[in-house]
């Protein structure tokens, strides 16, 4: 598929936000959901041996602390499922009479759902947090790719040198399979290519110098491809550089002409 270029003139995302996005964990993978459940069964099993020596609230402090370790290392789903089955597990093996949901103690219920709602909210800051902790890895990533980019951009003088470099940084740090240089604004198809297509249009100021097609096996994040119009920023920046550094060079040869011209006029019309 062909998506219509990006326009971009700058090296920041167009509407000034940082240029990545926190990645979502609304949809986790079934095999954490699976190994939280493998999470819970030795724990069950552990306390089961030592029913007859720990506390109702000995259990209850054991069975947090495994939500907060899955939080940390699985994600919200994950913690969720171990905090209400930890719920249950405790009713049904660690609470008298054993092996029922009936809890003889009214005392003994307050504290499981006590222990319900604590285990739920520490299993929820604690995937907060490492959210927190995958997006300032992925922001400091992309920093790093934007400014690898960018000093080696700033000693080139050839277009094409710097098409090269953007080429590399795109195959090479953001997974692409395949980068294309069009001439204009207009995207178009050049060769046969599956995935995801992407073009961004290197665009700085009024002037455009072409657009980038980028071929990727998956659709990229919304951080991802923030990233990747960053760059292309940068690239077109420097072409800007080199174009404007050739225009003045040309501007000089032209001055320097009509001022040779102006002298040898000057000249032949002294002798004339």
């Amino acid at each position: 598929r062909y998506d219509p270029p990006v326009r971009t003139n700058r090296s920041v995302t167009p509407d000034g936000k940082p240029l990545l996005a926190p990645k979502t964990s609304a949809a986790q993978p079934a095999g954490n959901y699976l190994l939280a459940l493998l999470i819970v069964l030795a724990t069950t099993l552990v306390l089961l041996l030592l029913r007859e020596q720990l506390t109702l609230a000995n259990d209850s402090l054991i069975f947090i602390l495994v939500t907060l370790i899955v939080a940390i290392r699985l994600g919200t789903g994950p913690s969720v499922l171990v905090a209400v089955a930890g719920f249950f597990v405790i009713n049904f093996f660690l609470v008298e009479p054993y092996y029922t949901l009936d809890v003889a103690d009214p005392r003994d219920l307050l504290d499981l759902i006590i222990f319900l709602a604590a285990a739920l909210i520490a299993g929820r800051l604690a995937a907060y947090a490492r959210r927190q902790a995958e997006a300032a890895g992925l922001n400091a990533e992309q920093q790093e790719i934007l400014y690898s980019l960018t000093s080696a951009l700033y000693p080139l003088t050839e277009p094409d040198a710097i098409r090269a470099e953007l080429r590399r940084v795109v195959l090479s740090r953001m997974g692409a399979e395949r980068v294309d240089f069009l001439p204009g604004a207009a995207p178009r198809a050049t060769g046969p290519g599956g995935g995801s297509a992407v073009f961004v249009l290197l665009e700085a100021g009024t002037a455009v110098y072409g657009t980038m097609r980028a071929v990727f096996a998956h659709p990229l994040t919304p951080s991802r491809q923030r990233l990747l119009m960053a760059c292309a920023g940068q690239a077109a920046l420097a072409l800007q550089r080199v174009d404007l550094t050739t225009q003045a060079a040309r501007g000089r040869t032209l001055a320097e002409a009509d001022r040779l011209k102006t002298a040898i006029l000057r000249a032949v019309s002294h002798d004339l």
